[in-house]
């Protein structure tokens, strides 16, 4: 597993440091372009990670992963919470930048409300993905990432089931890796699951 676990790291950071010194390339290498897979866990405390040295046992999954891969000791975000700093990673622009900053709603000088939209003029990874060839898919539990409020760009399947409780977390998080699952076994193509 270790083995495949760089090459696919490796081409990931291939093709990420490829789309941002230019237009990405027009189509994949036949022989083949691995799945790609990201995980986001929000809200997350690094200190209480076992990953991070915090004395329970509390990430062993993660530390697996860790052997298999790369990990970052030292993280920062551009935003204090989900909806800005999804934008961000997704188009590598600071909040400023690429606008959404804050919550759901954002009243206007007006008096009335519109909605805080992740803006289609910015391309985000997952669209530079598909146009290299990737089929791309997701699914998102966070209420704060709605395709309404832009997040499902560049994405050939967005599957929202957003939580009501923390009651369906074990529940939603094995939709969510049945979801991973049955994509890339369904996949023809290189496919990038987010």
């Amino acid at each position: 597993m270790r083995g495949h676990f760089e090459a696919r790291m490796t081409a990931l950071s291939a093709l990420l440091a490829a789309s941002s010194c230019g237009p990405p390339p027009a189509s994949i290498d036949p022989e083949g372009p691995p799945h790609v897979v990201v995980v986001l866990i929000d809200t997350l405390r690094a200190d209480h990670t076992s990953l991070h040295g915090y004395e329970r046992r509390t990430t062993k999954h993660l530390e697996r992963i860790a052997e298999d891969g790369a990990w970052m000791r030292r993280h920062f975000v551009n935003a204090p919470w989900t909806k800005p700093s999804v934008a961000s990673i997704l188009t590598g622009l600071h909040p400023t930048a690429h606008g959404s900053r804050v919550g759901q709603f954002e009243e206007t000088q007006g008096g009335g409300t519109t909605v805080d939209i992740l803006d289609e003029a910015h391309d985000t990874f997952v669209e530079l993905l598909q146009r290299a060839g990737y089929r791309t898919a997701a699914h998102v539990t966070n209420i704060h990432l709605q395709p309404k409020w832009g997040y499902a760009q560049g994405y050939d399947d967005y599957e929202f089931v957003g939580r009501t409780s923390d009651d369906t977390a074990v529940d939603s998080d094995a939709a969510a890796m049945r979801f991973v699952v049955d994509t890339l076994d369904a996949a023809p193509t290189p496919t990038f699951v987010w």
